[in-house]
This record gives C-alpha cells, sequence and structure tokens, in this order.
C-alpha cells in the first residue's frame, strides 16, 4: 500500500503553501488576462479538465479524484469538467474536444487501469492537439502493463496519501487531513499550469516573428503530427538538448525549432535570426 501521510506538521506547511500559492496564481492570472478582480472573488479563472478511469470512483468519494474535486470547495476554479458526466444522448468525442478546448489545464489522474481505457488516451492525444496543458497526478499501485507513449511535456505530480479511506476514527481524521492536502496540491499544479501557459504565450506572442508557430511549451513528436512540415516554431527557454533536438529534425527537416535565447546568441554572433 501507499505510505500512510501522519497528522503532522509536514502536511500543515504543505497546506498552507498552495493555499499562498493559489492566491498568487489567482491575482496573477487576473492581470495577464485583464480580469476585472473583485475583492471577496478567490476564485481561479481557469476550468480544469479531468481525465480519470471511471472503475476508480470510490461511491462515497473517498477517491483522488473525488477529493480533489471536494477541495474546490477551498480552491474553487470557474469550471470542473469531467467527461463521465456529459449528458445522456450527446456526441461523447465532441462534447470531451468542446471540454478540453475551453479548458486551461488537464488532469490525469493516473491509476493503473487509466491507460487501459480508450477514452482517456483519446482525451490526452486531444489535449496534445490542442496545445492543452497537462497534470499527471501519479496514483499509481501495482503499475501498468504498458506505459501510454504520448504524455511527454507534463507536470507531474505524486499523490501521497492513501487512495482509500480507513475504517478507524482516528486514522480516518489523519487520513481526511492528508488527502485533502494532496487534492489541494493538485489543484494548485493545473492552476500553475494555466498561468505558465498564459505568461509564456504573452511574452513570445510579443517577441515572434511573422509566421512563428508559438508553442507555450518545448516541442514533442507527437504534437507535429498536427503541424506543417515547414514551419519555425517559437517555443520558451531554456532549449531543447541535441538528444531531442535531432530526432524532431529528422521527423522535420524542413521545419525550425527556436527560443528566444537561441535568437538572441545569434544576434550577437552577427548571424540571420532565422538561421538555424
Amino acid at each position: 500500500g501507499r505510505h500512510f501521510l501522519p497528522l503532522d506538521k509536514e502536511p500543515d506547511r504543505a497546506r498552507r503553501q498552495a493555499r499562498i500559492e493559489f492566491a498568487v496564481a489567482v491575482r496573477a492570472l487576473r492581470l495577464l488576462r485583464n480580469v476585472p478582480a473583485h475583492p471577496d472573488d478567490e476564485q481561479a479563472p481557469v476550468t480544469l479538465f479531468a481525465s480519470h478511469a471511471k472503475r476508480d470512483l470510490d461511491p462515497e468519494r473517498t477517491d483522488p479524484v473525488r477529493r480533489t474535486q471536494d477541495a474546490l470547495k477551498e480552491l474553487p476554479v470557474r469550471e470542473w469538467f469531467d467527461a463521465r458526466e456529459i449528458r445522456e444522448g450527446a456526441e461523447f468525442e465532441k462534447e470531451i474536444r468542446n471540454g478540453i478546448v475551453r479548458s486551461d489545464a488537464m488532469l490525469v489522474f493516473l491509476t493503473d487501469a487509466w491507460a487501459s481505457r480508450p477514452t482517456c488516451r483519446l482525451e490526452v492525444l486531444m489535449a496534445k492537439e490542442l496545445g492543452t496543458p497537462i497534470v499527471v497526478v501519479d496514483v499509481l499501485d501495482e503499475g501498468e502493463t504498458r506505459r501510454f507513449p504520448y504524455g511527454g511535456n507534463t507536470r507531474a505530480l505524486r499523490w501521497r496519501a492513501p487512495t482509500r479511506a480507513p475504517d478507524d476514527a482516528e486514522a480516518r481524521k489523519a487520513w481526511d487531513f492528508a488527502s485533502r492536502t494532496e487534492a489541494e496540491r493538485v489543484i494548485v499544479a493545473g492552476v500553475r499550469e494555466a498561468l505558465r501557459r498564459t505568461h509564456v504565450r504573452c511574452r513570445l506572442e510579443a517577441i515572434k516573428s511573422p509566421g512563428d508557430i508559438v508553442l507555450d511549451t518545448a516541442p514533442e513528436a507527437v504534437w507535429l503530427a498536427w503541424q506543417p512540415p515547414e514551419a519555425t516554431f517559437l517555443y520558451p527557454d531554456p532549449p531543447l538538448g541535441l538528444e531531442e533536438q535531432v530526432p524532431l529534425e529528422r521527423m522535420r527537416p524542413a521545419a525550425r525549432f527556436d527560443t528566444p535565447m537561441k535568437r538572441l546568441a545569434r544576434r550577437r554572433e552577427g548571424r540571420p535570426a532565422l538561421l538555424a
């Protein structure tokens, strides 16, 4: 089983830190998006998409997905989109895409069952296509038979509390605090990814050259599947290492992969900005 977090100062510190990070991220997002702020409105202007296997949901709401959803009472976001709650009769794939389009980040609750579900895999591929940031919440127990190969360029954090509530009253009290702490960490991770994406795009859109395709994260092979063969991709620093850059250049020999620092270095060397 998972390591049990005792009710001590460490979870309490983590929870305070999560709430501070949430408040700062909310204010920063409002400034970057020019969203008017109200003193009593602490809601993050963010929509989070939850990707999870239905079999992992507990009727008593003790699983990480529902614990995270319940924690939104303390750290609220604009919307929580759960594909398992799509209305009956709707076009499922269309509804999923629409949910991802309007989402600022996707939370993937990675369990032993997640990668075995076609819908879960489809959700991540759609997020990759649309450029939606992904946060992987590692809730693995025994492990996976096959790791889904298209999950690169994602932030990941481990769910450190037990995934089911104990029966003992005192142990359940400690579990409740620890799991709520983990849920708040997950929410903050999603909001911070939305903030990172917004900040990166604001910065790169302001300095891009004509024809640049702006990315808010480093380029990766699966993302190139939806991109034109000849393009200049501008992504945030640091530049990819040669071990990652060379395969991308072989897949897209006519494409260019650039960052602000690479362009600055070329200008200082007196080289044309678009030369590799």
